[in-house]
């Protein structure tokens, strides 16, 4: 699409890698912390066990049921949606055009100029 993400007070200059992920990381954040709280909450319901039934050793896994504080946060599924929505959303009202991960790390989506050189009748 021709686009680059540049620094909002230089437009000449491009974000660095560390720029880049903090960019990142505020864009999908509630979404990383949503799949950490659910693969949290995996490795708390899901026990291992062994049983001997009829002397044989059946493997498999016991469900226990959610409490606390896991219960609560797989009740919040719902901010992740809502929280792409708003930081793309809020380019619309942003006088330079910017959505949230872009106002975090100050840079700016921008048409990449094109620089190549003028074609000649030789070339």
């Amino acid at each position: 699409m021709k686009l680059k993400v540049v620094l909002a007070a230089n437009h000449r200059r491009t974000i660095d890698f560390w720029k880049g992920v903090g960019r990142e990381t505020v864009r999908a954040g509630p979404f990383l912390i949503f799949c950490l709280i659910f693969f949290m909450i995996a490795h708390q319901l899901v026990i291992d066990y062994s049983v001997i039934i009829n002397q044989k050793a059946v493997e498999g896994s016991i469900l226990v049921p959610l409490t606390g504080f896991y219960r609560h946060a797989l009740n919040l599924w719902w901010l992740v949606p809502v929280w792409g929505l708003v930081d793309h959303l809020w380019q619309l009202v942003s006088r330079h055009n910017q959505a949230l991960h872009d106002k975090a790390v100050h840079s700016q989506v921008v048409i990449a100029e094109r620089d190549r050189p003028e074609r000649t009748a030789l070339s």
